[in-house]
This record gives structure tokens, C-alpha cells and sequence, in this order.
């Protein structure tokens, strides 16, 4: 009969609530949910103008349990701006096991979700031997009824993570895209999450995956089952912030699905500090025979040094020329190169904060790399690789250089980086692909190149 009452009167608030403040998440069935947790409502001069359609996960989970046509779930949750917090980093399922989603999302996104949360564990410290401490959880009502509800269930239940509840309550097998990632040192991809998802996903085609775990992942799926992969930064873990000196074997990974691969994204962002790690001539040989059909291609080089007394370097035209003469069904290739020169790297490493007392010398006089990357070099390079090119598919090389990162919008930190949002491109296209010069060299007006300095950001 209690029970009955407080959740009338909790009924009757939210009603309220609602009715004040203009429709709410209840009454929407989207077919698509995208949404950064917490959600944050627009106000002009005082006034309500936007309310975010789904404004906690507790919303989101209630969408997934009424609304059967979810095709798209792309979640974040995140600490955002200087104090804004989600409501939990996960969904609320109920512990015994009675949620179920009747949507099969065929596209799943997930960044900062906790998985490996035990729903059960909250309810433990409402049982726990100080009395004072029970006396401060029974405080809350609704959650002690929820836990005498929850005390007798058998104890495999009660044990059972956030994960477990939600591969009970949803049907995976019809999701053909996968993106885990991670923010704010909160890791979607667990060990867990590598142990008991990939049996489920038997529809997949494309995955996005992060960090050296990715590895265990991607080699956990059905042998040759991917046709688009993206891996970042594949050398970063969760305890240990630098990077490493070189890369994780990409070798094993291609030979469990490179065969059918369409597209790789094999990426390490730039930090200012420490040189990024880049496949060697002999694992790019690796890379276009265990991948040969690859259409869309990214990764990072680095330039090479010129072997003079100089210490000059030049673009890395041995690597170009496997990755145009390997891949014949190349036709979209992005590259990236270091911005930051190694003298800067040095001198954020030894003087991170970049403060100098009046007079002193700064021993860094050249902070980009060199040779730099513009207009001219980029065209340079593309026209090595269409000289060079297996077949005439090759239409765009999309060079990068600087911080491509999502710019920062949580809580403020001390101090920015020079290398933060400084970006470049070229973005290089061959107009008319099937004409050629003597010996198959593509006349050189025929590529075009744009060349872009501090390009916002795209979130798509």
C-alpha cells in the first residue's frame, strides 16, 4: 500500500513537472537518438526556447523500453563544460532482469558508457553494518523499496553487470555499425565488454574501436567479418597517458580481417610533447597484401631523414610509393604528418607550461616541422602517387597535419597546448583520372589542390 502511494505521488510530480515546462522525452519515439549527456536547455532573455529532446539517460533508457522502431543510438556521456555532470554514466536497468528494448538498433554509438557497473551494488551499502550509514540511504524512499524488492534475487542476478542487463534486455545481432570510445578516463571497451559482446554481433560490417584493447576486440569478431575498420590510436591504454615508441603488430589483426577489408582508418592523434609512432616501409608491404582490396585508406607517415650532417628531412616517398603501387583499388587516401617539429617536442617536454623569465633564451626557434605541408609540397606528393598509382581508381589524397582531436569542452584545465586547434589540410583531387601523359604520368594540371590553415572542427 506504501509503495503503491510514493510512486502515485512520484507519478503526479513528474506530471506536474512536464505540464509546467513544455512536453517532454515521453512523449517522442524517434527513430534515431543522438545525444551528448548531459543535455543542456536554450533560454533567451529568460525564456525557454529549446528543450533537448532527451536531457538525462534515464530518458533515453525510457525511449528504448516503449519505442519499437530505435534504429540509431549514438550516445556520450560526459562531464561537460565547468560543471555540467550526466545523471549516470549508463542506463538505469533494473536489476531484476525485466527490462526489454523492443527497437534493434542497427547502429550503436558509445562513448564514456559504463558497462561493467554492478546495478545491484548500490542497494549492498543500504545493508551495511553502520547504522548510521543505513539510516542516511533509507533517507531515500523509492530507492529502499527498490532494494527490498531486489534482496530476494539469486545471487547470479544480483551479480550481474550493466552490460549483462542490457545484453538480456536488447537484440544486438541486427547491428551492421559499432563505435566504442572513451572520455573523460572512462573506458566503454572493457575487458568485459571484449569477453561477452562480440558473440552477440553477428550482423556487423563496420567498427570503430580505440586504444590497445582494440586489438582483442577486433581479433574476438568472426574471422573476415568487418569490411570498414577504424582503429585509433591503437598504442594508447587506460594506464599509461604517453605514447608509445611504436605501434601494436598490425599484422595479426589484417590477417584475421584484412581479406574483405573496404576501408581502414589506422590513426594516432598528435600531441606536443612526444613524436607519434608510424608504420615502417616493411608493415606497410604487410598492410596492402594481407588488405589488397582496400577503397578508402588512413593513416599517419612520418618524414624521413635526409641522412646529411643537416639533420634535414623529406617526405617519406618510399612509403608513397607501396601504398600507390599495393593497392589497386585505392580510391580515397588520407595521410598524416606531424605540424609540431621535433625541437618543439623537446621544449614542451623539458618547459610544458612555456614560461620564460625576462630575457632567457628560447632554444626552439622553428616549432613546425620540416619541410612544412602546403599547397605546393602536398601537390608534390600527390602527383608521386598518381605517377605511381596501380590502376586509375585513386580520385582524392587528403593530406592533414596538427590537432584533428574533438576541441575540449569539459571542466577548465590549466594551461592550453600550442599544438590545440592548429590544423591544416590539402585536400588534393584528380579531375580527370583517366587521362595520361608518356609513360602513364598524369598531366600536372590535372590535379587540384586546396590548401585549408585552422579548419574548424566537424563533429560528422
Amino acid at each position: 500500500m506504501m509503495k503503491s502511494l510514493v510512486a502515485q505521488l512520484l507519478l503526479a510530480s513528474s506530471a506536474a513537472l512536464a505540464e509546467e515546462n513544455g512536453p517532454r522525452s515521453d512523449d517522442l519515439c524517434p527513430t534515431a537518438i543522438r545525444q551528448t549527456i548531459p543535455a543542456y536547455y536554450s533560454w533567451s532573455y529568460g525564456e525557454l526556447v529549446e528543450r533537448p529532446a532527451f536531457s538525462s539517460m534515464a530518458d533515453i533508457h525510457a525511449a528504448l523500453l516503449r519505442c519499437p522502431d530505435i534504429a540509431t543510438l549514438q550516445v556520450r556521456a560526459a562531464f561537460v563544460g565547468c560543471d555540467g555532470s550526466p545523471d549516470r554514466f549508463n542506463f538505469p536497468f533494473d536489476p531484476r532482469g525485466s527490462n526489454r528494448y523492443p527497437s534493434a538498433p542497427q547502429v550503436l554509438s558509445l562513448e564514456g558508457y559504463d558497462a561493467d557497473e554492478i546495478q545491484y551494488s548500490p542497494c549492498e551499502d543500504r545493508f551495511a553494518p553502520s547504522w548510521r550509514e543505513r539510516l542516511t540511504l533509507w533517507t531515500q524512499p523509492r530507492r529502499a523499496w527498490q532494494c527490498l524488492d531486489y534482496v530476494p534475487l539469486p545471487e547470479a542476478q544480483r551479480n550481474k553487470t550493466n552490460l549483462d542487463l542490457w545484453l538480456d534486455a536488447m537484440d544486438f545481432s541486427q547491428i551492421h555499425t559499432l563505435q566504442l570510445n572513451h572520455t573523460s578516463g572512462r573506458y566503454t571497451l572493457t575487458e568485459q565488454v571484449v569477453q561477452k559482446l562480440p558473440s552477440r554481433l553477428t550482423s556487423l560490417k563496420s567498427l570503430a574501436v580505440c586504444d590497445t584493447v582494440g586489438e582483442q576486440f577486433i581479433l574476438a569478431l568472426p574471422k573476415s567479418s568487418l569490411r570498414h575498420l577504424s582503429w585509433q590510436n591503437p598504442g594508447d591504454d587506460d594506464k599509461n597517458t604517453a605514447l608509445p615508441d611504436s605501434l601494436p603488430p598490425l599484422e595479426p589483426v589484417l590477417r584475421h580481417q584484412g581479406s574483405l577489408l573496404l576501408s581502414l582508418d589506422y590513426h594516432t592523434d598528435e600531441y606536443d610533447s612526444l613524436a607519434r609512432p608510424t608504420l615502417s616501409v616493411e608493415e606497410l608491404g604487410q598492410l596492402v597484401t594481407l588488405a589488397p582490396g582496400l577503397q578508402s585508406l588512413t593513416l599517419d607517415l612520418n618524414r624521413q631523414p635526409d641522412g646529411a650532417e643537416s639533420g634535414g628531412q623529406h617526405w617519406p616517398w618510399e612509403s608513397l610509393r607501396v601504398l600507390a603501387q599495393g593497392l589497386p583499388e585505392l580510391t580515397d587516401l588520407t595521410i598524416y604528418f606531424d605540424l609540431a617539429s621535433e625541437c618543439h617536442r623537446e621544449e614542451s617536454r623539458t618547459n610544458p607550461w612555456g614560461m620564460y623569465k625576462p630575457g632567457e633564451a628560447r632554444n626552439c626557434t622553428e616549432h613546425h616541422a620540416q619541410p612544412r605541408l602546403n599547397q605546393t609540397s602536398a601537390a608534390e606528393m600527390a602527383r608521386f602517387l598518381w605517377q605511381h598509382r596501380a590502376s586509375q581508381r585513386l580520385r582524392r589524397v587528403l593530406f592533414r597535419a596538427g590537432d584533428w582531436t574533438r576541441p575540449w569542452d569539459g571542466p577548465l584545465t590549466g594551461g592550453g597546448r600550442w599544438l590545440e586547434k592548429r590544423r591544416e589540410s590539402v585536400d588534393c583531387r584528380m579531375d580527370h583520372p583517366t587521362t595520361a601523359g608518356e609513360g602513364g604520368e598524369a598531366p600536372s594540371g590535372d590535379i587540384v589542390c586546396d590548401a585549408h590553415r585552422d579548419v574548424p572542427f566537424s563533429y560528422l
